[in-house]
């Protein structure tokens, strides 16, 4: 797995198969938050990767086994690949916007 999943502080977007997008904004390692956007059903994205055709139809044609016969390494590994980072270092940003603020 890529290092990049093991970043903390920023903002990433989730690309579906079926074109649908959704950005979000973490504090906490990207990886712990893919796998709560898998597993918690309160997640719009967990949501959506059970409901989706497209997604489901996808993960079908790529690995030939219906997603939920497949192994949970199998899982991970597609959902991850649907994930980029739009922006890092969302806390030394911040800091840079608040002391621009204050300079005069």
């Amino acid at each position: 797995m890529p290092s990049v999943f093991f970043q903390s502080n920023l903002i990433y977007k989730f690309r579906c198969d079926c074109t649908d997008e959704y950005i979000g904004e973490t504090k906490r390692l990207l990886h712990t938050r893919i796998l709560e956007h898998r597993t918690k059903s309160e997640s719009h994205i967990h949501n959506h990767i059970k409901h989706c055709e497209t997604y489901q139809s996808t993960f079908f044609e790529k690995h030939r086994i219906h997603s939920e016969y497949a192994t949970d390494n199998l899982l991970r590994e597609y959902i991850f690949e649907h994930f980029e980072i739009l922006e890092r270092n969302l806390q030394h940003k911040k800091l840079r916007e608040t002391n621009k603020k204050i300079t005069f």
